[in-house]
């Protein structure tokens, strides 16, 4: 459990285990996945693609477990933001290069989260955000085709 807890970034598997030892880590697994998520959005805003995507992995990973645990409108909110922000990112590597087969992929979940987002809470704190992604995400997949 502490071997998960102090390393960072924390190795997934050491905090699966931590999550059937003590429930508590749910806590700090969360934040695992949110700061995973900042530094992502960090990495992008500084145009560090190969950072952001390792990091939006990082909490596309991350709020999976969770989900795993909990279905939460929350958890799928912030992973289709990942696999958003991720497909945006390989976007920018692979511009001209292709790579839109990862590309669509991560769009087409990141539909699937969103959608989830508004099957569990529709009218909940993640609702007008996540409709407007959604759009975002639908217009994407039509250029993508």
């Amino acid at each position: 459990y502490e071997r998960g807890m102090k390393q960072s970034p924390p190795v997934l598997a050491d905090l699966r285990r931590a999550f059937d030892l003590d429930p508590s880590a749910v806590a700090y697994y969360e934040s695992f996945m949110q700061a995973s998520y900042e530094r992502g959005l960090d990495s992008a805003r500084n145009k560090r693609w190969n950072d952001a995507t390792k990091e939006f992995t990082q909490a596309i990973r991350a709020a999976s477990e969770l989900l795993a645990k909990s279905e939460k409108a929350k958890y799928h909110n912030v992973r289709g933001m990942a696999y958003h922000w991720r497909g945006i990112a390989e976007v920018q590597k692979f511009k001209g290069k292709g790579g839109h087969l990862q590309i669509r992929s991560d769009y087409r979940q990141a539909k699937t989260d969103y959608e989830a987002v508004l099957k569990l809470d529709p009218d909940g704190p993640y609702a007008r955000e996540t409709r407007d992604n959604l759009e975002n995400v639908n217009n994407t997949l039509r250029q993508l085709r």
